[in-house]
Formats: C-alpha cells, structure tokens, sequence
C-alpha cells in the first residue's frame, strides 16, 4: 500500500510522542485550573467528539486485521488532521 512511504526516523518518533505528552499535559491543566466561568461553546463539543469518535474508528481500523488499513494510515489521518488545524489557525490570524 505504501510503496514510496518516507521512512521513518528515531526522531520522528520522539517528536510524536513528545508533541502527545505535551498535548496531554495541556489537556490536563485545562481540566484540573479554574476557569472562570468560561466554557467551551456546543459547537466546539460536537467537533472535537466528532475528531475524538473519527480518530478512535480510525484507530481500530489500522489495529483490526480484517480491514486493509496500516497503522501508517492512521498517522497519516493525524499529519492531515493537523495540518488542517493549523492553517486555520494561521488562517484566523491575519483577520484580527
């Protein structure tokens, strides 16, 4: 399926798990500080439900023998996840 796929190096993977601990972390203090009666809007719920729901199927699918998926793919699906974060947060910033 990967035929051209880039290899992979050591430091990739420390990236990938230092950028997830990191995000953890961040998740972590976002539960754990008050917050000052701030509160995420609904719309903001269902879309990260949605990536968390999307993410999890997506997991399985690269897990599950059945399914002609690789664990790659679902690294992938993360490289495009956030790219598309970040443009649109590099997209909101030039409209301040």
């Amino acid at each position: 399926m990967h035929q051209r796929a880039v290899s992979r190096r050591l430091n990739d993977v420390f990236f990938a798990v230092h950028a997830s601990l990191a995000g953890a972390g961040l998740l972590w203090q976002i539960v754990i500080y008050e917050k000052g009666g701030q509160t995420l809007s609904t719309s903001c719920k269902h879309v990260m439900a949605a990536l968390a729901v999307g993410l999890a199927i997506a997991m399985a699918f690269s897990l599950w023998p059945a399914v002609p998926w690789e664990p790659l793919d679902f690294f992938y699906l993360l490289g495009y996840i956030k790219a598309r974060m970040i443009s649109e947060r590099a997209g909101s910033s030039t409209h301040l």
